[in-house]
């Protein structure tokens, strides 16, 4: 039977370790909480594949021991706090000669897919993003976290549906302005102008505005977090499985 080992405690980590149970998969923790049973050191983890799903600020640390320790590595987003640290990142990959993957959820979602099938030649785009705190989600109890800004939190989901939508990989940035817990901004992606609305603790929102007419995207059928983990398990484990994990 093969292992993923998840590096972290939390909510997220104990869904991540409950979707790989139901897979069939044995998960194995390196974690500071208390509550969960963790090897003593990072060294010890016996898989060759990391999932990272500790808090942002130790993101970079953990893939970098990970990687030196000839592991493929899947980190959370935001995977990084800086673009220094993406670069040596990378770097340490291709060294290495091992996978080095961000999760992005909505890259699986059904509703962003027939939203996107819908879309052709989009020239401009609204998005609005607001979240509920301390609510359900995936089974756990959700908080937001205060370590990391809405902006570095929700952008990443942004650009996976914009990617999506759009059918390009060129962003940049052109306005943004801050205010508590929202934040507005404004972008040329590909051929679009796209204005980014995002705000934590208030009502659960996600539409999208393509040319004037408007899609919900705030629920899918709650399985798009088990096709991401499924796919992200299945190359990762499936593909060139180590002895070590047999």
């Amino acid at each position: 039977m093969h292992t993923l080992s998840i590096v972290g405690g939390g909510r997220w980590a104990k869904i991540i370790q409950r979707v790989a149970n139901n897979m069939r998969i044995q998960t194995q923790f390196y974690s500071r909480n208390p509550e969960v049973a963790t090897v003593a050191q990072l060294e010890d983890l016996r898989s060759d594949y990391c999932w990272i799903a500790n808090q942002p600020d130790d993101h970079f640390e953990s893939a970098v021991q990970c990687l030196a320790l000839d592991k493929h590595v899947l980190v959370e987003k935001p995977m990084v706090r800086s673009s220094l640290q993406h670069d040596k990142l990378v770097k340490l990959a291709k060294k290495q000669n091992k996978n080095l993957i961000v999760g992005l959820e909505l890259e699986y979602s059904n509703t962003i897919n027939d939203i996107a099938s819908q879309v052709e030649n989009p020239k401009k785009i609204e998005i609005v993003w607001t979240s509920k705190n301390n609510t359900q989600r995936h089974g756990e109890q959700y908080v937001s976290d205060p370590t990391i800004s809405v902006f570095e939190d929700i952008t990443p989901h942004v650009l996976t549906v914009l990617r999506k939508i759009v059918k390009s990989e060129i962003a940049v940035l052109k306005q943004i302005v801050q205010q508590d817990s929202a934040i507005e901004y404004t972008m040329q992606f590909g051929e679009a102008l796209v204005t980014v609305k995002l705000q934590r603790d208030t009502t659960n929102t996600r539409t999208i505005t393509v040319d004037g007419v408007e899609y919900d995207f705030s629920t899918d059928d709650g399985k798009s977090l088990d096709r991401q983990l499924e796919a992200f398990y299945r190359c990762l484990l499936y593909t060139s499985p180590s002895p070590r994990d047999s």
